[in-house]
């Protein structure tokens, strides 16, 4: 993940742009390699305070690159385990300040992963103090720690610093 600039594309792959800004290196799905990309559909990259790769792709989960080998790590939707990422249509990943993932998908609304209990949490619509619609489209976390949400025709849902629910922004047409 060192040293070059992550592209990712909508079935292309990914493209990475060397060091030298002159060549590219592409990785694409390739169902022969059991541990490569799964999916050439690249929705969202992050790369986190370790330096490593967090792909978010449409419809193949979440792809994992550490950067120490080349294979890849697959994160996706396990009907049989509910501590699985819940939808495999991820639009947006963030690393929040305390190490958290936030992964917003087409479907499952917001899932959290535990790093250190390899467990996603999932925030979806209907809870108490939760999102507005089960398809955020983009989260982010301003410099004074409080989590942004843009929804698909359900405005905006933030959550404040040191609050635990959710508030709604209805946005004017």
């Amino acid at each position: 993940a060192k040293g070059g600039i992550w592209i990712g594309t909508r079935n292309g792959g990914i493209s990475i742009l060397k060091k030298d800004r002159r060549t590219f290196v592409h990785l694409k799905q390739d169902d022969s390699k059991q541990k490569g990309l799964n999916n050439n559909s690249i929705y969202a990259l992050l790369k986190d305070r370790h330096d490593n790769m967090w792909i978010g792709t449409y419809s193949g989960g979440v792809n994992f690159f550490s950067g120490s080998s080349s294979k890849f790590h697959l994160y996706k939707n396990d009907p049989h385990d509910k501590n699985s990422l819940n939808n495999n249509s991820v639009l947006s990943i963030i690393e929040d300040h305390d190490g958290n993932l936030l992964i917003a998908t087409d479907g499952g609304g917001l899932n959290v992963f535990d790093r250190r209990l390899k467990q996603f949490k999932h925030i979806r619509r209907g809870q108490p103090g939760s999102i507005t619609t089960n398809h955020p489209l983009d989260v982010l976390e301003d410099s004074e720690q409080n989590i942004w949400i843009g929804n698909f025709r359900g405005g905006v849902d933030v959550l404040w610093k040191g609050r635990t629910g959710f508030e709604n922004m209805v946005l004017d047409d």
